[in-house]
């Protein structure tokens, strides 16, 4: 694994971030000593992730899909906050 000083991450930081899928994780280190773990996301979690969900009854999908129509009428009735 990568190690970069904060400095270093701070200059870098795009160049660092580009890198991080194609060369995993960075350690980030302050004087030396390691202070965090910089790593890539995982992959998109795909539809067998939440039917898996759903069986564990971690979650519950939705009786009913909404049309894009009903969806903005319950966003103008129920704005975020």
């Amino acid at each position: 694994m990568r190690r970069v000083n904060i400095s270093t991450l701070k200059n870098n930081l795009s160049a660092i971030l580009a890198t991080l899928e194609t060369e995993g994780a960075v350690t980030i280190t302050n004087r030396g000593r390691p202070v965090a773990e910089l790593r890539p996301l995982p992959p998109t979690l795909g539809e067998d992730h939440w039917n898996r969900l759903e069986r564990e009854g971690i979650i519950r999908q939705p009786a009913k899909k909404w049309t894009p129509e009903e969806a903005q009428e319950f966003l103008r009735t129920h704005p975020p906050v």
